[in-house]
């Protein structure tokens, strides 16, 4: 399941919010983004987040696919 989460950020001690996620740590990178760990703050389930870099994913011309 595809979803795209609001811009804004909410930063609560050290530990940001995106959207209804709390992330939690980082899991690993790759060429167009990160991975990262974070709870789903109404059900508490731990799910993993990727983060992708649109400029980088236009730079390489892989924004078609």
């Amino acid at each position: 399941m595809e979803r795209h989460l609001p811009l804004a950020r909410a930063s609560t001690s050290g530990n940001t919010v995106l959207g209804n996620y709390k992330i939690i740590r980082n899991l690993g990178h790759g060429a167009f983004g990160k991975v990262k760990v974070a709870r789903h703050l109404p059900t508490g389930c731990k799910v993993a987040i990727k983060i992708l870099n649109r400029r980088k994913i236009r730079e390489k011309g892989m924004d078609q696919k």
